[in-house]
């Protein structure tokens, strides 16, 4: 059974202010993550805000703020990085839909990412969206491993807004390449 999530995204209604089921929908997401134990650090959860985009932790007020702000992350309909399992029931048609969505998106992508993870030597089974572990407590990542995960994202983040062909990381590879 497929959980509609359309609310995340129809977050002002036709006079430009907050839509009501939007408000109610932040407060189950929020409910949702704060149950979730082992993915709060500090009492803060990763912030699927539209700018933070599930990299910065941010309090339960702040997450508020910025999600009736700036909405949600695209396309994070399924909450991995706040604790909700990525196996669901879904039927064929759906994940056929999804997985194009996806290869459409990042099919130039793949490359920069992997040349990314390939030149800090780690394997792709190694990466989680999950902050590390000790024992029981739960921790934000260090200095070195946030700075991993920016020069990753920037293997996602297009060159420009509408932009298929290019990311920042692929922009800056070329120029570098030019320059050699």
């Amino acid at each position: 059974m497929s959980v509609d999530r359309r609310w995340m995204y129809e977050r002002l209604d036709e006079n430009g202010f907050l839509n009501s089921e939007f408000e109610i929908g932040v407060e189950t997401f929020l409910n949702f993550a704060y149950a979730q134990v082992q993915f709060i650090c500090q009492d803060k959860i990763r912030c699927p805000c539209s700018k933070c985009q599930n990299r910065k932790f941010q309090n339960r007020q702040d997450v508020t703020y910025h999600l009736c702000k700036s909405g949600f992350v695209g396309g994070y309909t399924k909450w991995i990085a706040h604790g909700e399992s990525i196996t669901h029931e879904i039927n064929s048609e759906q994940l056929e839909e999804q997985s194009t969505d996806y290869l459409a998106t990042t099919n130039n992508v793949n490359d920069y990412r992997s040349m990314v993870m390939e030149a800090m030597d780690i394997n792709y089974g190694t990466v989680g969206v999950g902050s590390s572990e000790m024992g029981n407590r739960t921790m934000e990542p260090n200095l070195e491993v946030s700075k991993f995960y920016e020069l990753l994202h920037g293997a996602d983040v297009p060159l420009w807004e509408g932009c298929n062909n290019h990311t920042k990381l692929s922009a800056v590879s070329q120029l570098l390449n030019l320059m050699s």
